[in-house]
């Protein structure tokens, strides 16, 4: 799964995420990403936290696999599955 900050969030989002900003939870079947203090535009008076919940995916998931990176105005989650197998779709 990955976001773009620029185009998911709202254009220039991307200069005011720090990776120390980032959470991520991962369970058998769930995924949650948190986005933590980032502003809800360009100016720095409103900050909010974004969250976004995948459930149920569509394959149980090893929760302790799970990584993460943010670079550039991008954040990769990649998620290992419980079964060998390829993915068909992310969620449900």
């Amino acid at each position: 799964f990955s976001i773009n900050f620029d185009k998911d969030l709202w254009e220039g989002a991307s200069s005011f995420v720090q990776v120390s900003q980032v959470r991520i939870d991962s369970s058998a079947t769930s995924l949650e990403i948190r986005l933590q203090g980032i502003p809800v535009a360009d100016r720095m008076d409103v900050l909010a936290d974004w969250r976004l919940v995948l459930s149920p995916l569509f394959a149980r998931v090893e929760p302790s696999m799970t990584t993460h990176k943010v670079r550039g105005n991008k954040l990769t989650v990649k998620l290992a599955k419980s079964k060998q197998g390829a993915w068909k779709k992310g969620v449900k």
